[in-house]
């Protein structure tokens, strides 16, 4: 009986570890991305991909003018071994298909010093 608990035990454990393993596979912040595209240079992505950037337009740019939506996207596509990095970017989570944010105080504050930051 002890025998068949610790073999279905193990078995959980194993599950678990592929699952968590599967889900930060794709998933990292974006300081560490510049880092890994600066320094690394292999096994790193070089620039973010058009979903990416999309999503992070929609992120940031939402309430600006045009032409600060046009610098944004510009700025987007430069390769990332190329952007300087700042301490809120390990606050920007990349997928494969999307960016999100973890915001900690002030959302609206927070999306202006990420434009800044970019621009």
């Amino acid at each position: 009986m002890l025998d068949k608990l610790k073999y279905f035990f193990n078995i959980g454990i194993v599950l678990l570890d592929n699952l968590i393993g599967d889900l930060n596979m794709n998933q990292y912040n974006l300081d560490s991305a510049i880092y890994d595209a600066v320094y690394r240079k292999v096994d790193s992505i070089h620039a973010l991909n058009e979903k990416q950037r999309e999503a992070f337009l929609s992120l940031i740019g939402k309430g600006c003018r045009q032409s600060t939506k046009d610098k944004l996207d510009r700025r987007l596509q430069i390769p990332l071994s190329l952007w300087k990095r700042y301490g809120i970017f390990s606050r920007v989570i990349l997928t494969d298909n999307d960016v999100e944010y973890i915001c900690g105080q002030s959302w609206t504050d927070e999306m202006r010093t990420l434009r800044e930051c970019i621009l």
